[in-house]
């Protein structure tokens, strides 16, 4: 039954087009699950540079610690204020892993990193899911959310990567 709900979760991600993930790093176990902001699937506005920025600090930081860090892109694509951006507002966690698994294998020593948007989808984990990562950010998403992951810690200001920050590798 596992395998038959993969496939069709497979199916229907690669039906969509956007079984992809950026990964960084060498070959390896992925230690870091980063989720991006929102950024639109073609064309350049802000957003484009400022994860591009996020994702050359994701390679330098996979280069110096010498890990592996998956990128996956978001298959939502929403129209609103901020113009036609990807998003990961009701994507699966599933759906999250099967993407980021494309870089390596994944273990309950992974980190889980949503920045803006995709810090709004960790915020949205269940208790359940949390158990699945070593450690949880949120950074740059506030607002009211219920803290249901002991491991989970919301960051502000809308800032990647957070001051201070050292990273649990």
């Amino acid at each position: 039954m596992k395998f038959l709900i993969a496939i069709l979760l497979l199916w229907t991600i690669k039906a969509s087009g956007d079984f992809k993930s950026e990964c960084f790093g060498p070959e390896g176990p992925v230690k870091m699950i980063y989720l991006h902001g929102l950024f639109p699937p073609s064309g350049a506005n802000w957003y484009i540079d400022l994860e591009s920025n996020n994702r050359k600090y994701l390679k330098a930081l996979a280069a110096e610690k010498k890990v592996r860090i998956a990128a996956p892109v978001a298959s939502g694509i929403s129209k609103g204020s901020y113009g036609t951006n990807r998003n990961w507002n009701g994507e699966t966690l599933a759906s999250i892993l099967l993407k980021a698994q494309t870089c390596g294998s994944i273990s309950k020593e992974t980190l889980l990193v949503g920045f803006s948007n995709g810090g709004y989808r960790v915020r949205a984990l269940k208790p359940f899911e949390c158990r699945l990562f070593k450690h949880i950010y949120a950074i740059g998403s506030p607002g009211v959310s219920p803290q249901i992951c002991p491991n989970r810690n919301a960051i502000d200001p809308h800032v990647f990567p957070p001051k201070g920050i050292t990273w649990k590798l």
